[in-house]
């Protein structure tokens, strides 16, 4: 018997005479040099697809397509919230006006610098919303690598703006006098301010607001908020006494019709037919009044007040309240809530 083994191969045969022994051998020398030879032109061939993989490596994908697949893979999880696809595709509508077609793969860190000046030099945007342009950029890059559709994130790396820290403006009681009275003609705008300023809950807050929301335990008629923007935000809110009457015969939602985005330019443009739209105060102003009465009306149940409007607690106060106490009770919450006054 005659063995021969060169690399992954082996040859078994059996002879018995000189001759066969060296047929054999000469036809295994033809096989070995068929087998080199073959061997040889895939390492060539191999070895060109490889490098012809990592040149088109995230070749052609721009903007355009990125938009589709990210969007699509995020539907596919379901835990996106609308507000959110919708700060998506503002961002993705930045990126592909300013870069259109280009491949990603050719889009350079000083590409990007180059996008968020634009943002800020031709745009007129503001530092914190650019810089959350960038950010969103990241995620859907990050995205892109992690799918192998690109190579690598050119985007980290790249500077943030610099935010400005303004001091942000309460209203006075003028101004809130002045809101009350103000004839706005428009029930679900009145309705929508009148909420805020007694309850201190979000514009999402009150914008997801139906018929079902208003439920009533003990006697106490409450709102309940069932999501947000945290896992604080779902939370039970005791409707005020002033406006209790009013809220029961509400038909919700207030805006049937209207995104938030929508709602919230609705909401600002009317308030700023009574106040200075020069100021910082907005909307959200309405949450920030509330909260700075409800703590000098009740300064020892602050605690009270964040469970309220949905804020975060210290981690001790979130063990002893949340996870042992399950909150506080509503008859404790509508005390705080009610003594909001604005008389």
């Amino acid at each position: 018997m005659f063995k021969l083994k060169s690399g992954d191969y082996e040859l078994i045969f059996e002879y018995d005479t000189k001759e066969e022994l060296e047929t054999y051998l000469k036809l295994a020398q033809e096989t070995q040099a068929t087998i080199n030879q073959k061997t040889e032109e895939y390492t060539i061939v191999n070895d060109r697809l490889e490098k012809q993989a990592k040149k088109d490596f995230g070749k052609s994908l721009n903007f355009i397509d990125l938009e589709f697949k990210f969007i699509e893979a995020k539907k596919k999880l379901g835990k996106v919230k609308d507000e959110t696809y919708r700060s998506y595709r503002t961002t993705f509508k930045k990126l592909i006006d300013y870069f259109y077609k280009k491949e990603i793969a050719n889009i350079s860190i000083e590409n990007y610098e180059e996008f968020r000046d634009h943002l800020l030099k031709v745009d007129k945007i503001k530092n914190k919303t650019i810089n959350n342009h960038l950010s969103y950029t990241s995620n859907f890059l990050d995205y892109a690598v992690s799918r192998k559709l690109i190579p690598e994130n050119n985007i980290k790396g790249i500077g943030n703006l610099k935010e400005e820290d303004l001091d942000k403006e309460n209203f006075t009681d003028e101004d809130i006098k002045n809101i009350l009275a103000y004839e706005y003609n428009e029930p679900p705008l009145e309705n929508f301010f009148l909420i805020a300023m007694y309850s201190g809950m979000r514009q999402e807050d009150i914008h997801h607001l139906t018929d079902e929301s208003i439920k009533e335990e003990n006697g106490i008629y409450y709102f309940d908020i069932l999501e947000g923007k945290t896992k604080n935000s779902i939370r039970k809110v005791p409707i005020h006494k002033e406006i209790l009457e009013k809220v029961l015969n509400i038909n919700f939602p207030l805006f049937k019709d209207k995104t938030i985005n929508a709602a919230q330019k609705v909401l600002n443009r009317r308030l700023y037919k009574v106040i200075d739209k020069d100021s910082t105060k907005s909307f959200h102003t309405f949450r920030a009044k509330f909260i700075s009465k409800a703590i000098n009306a009740n300064p020892e149940k602050v605690v009270v007040v964040q469970d309220v409007v949905g804020h975060s607690k210290s981690d001790k106060d979130k063990l002893t309240i949340d996870t042992y106490g399950k909150g506080f009770d509503l008859d404790i919450k509508q005390m705080v809530v009610d003594s909001v006054s604005y008389a």
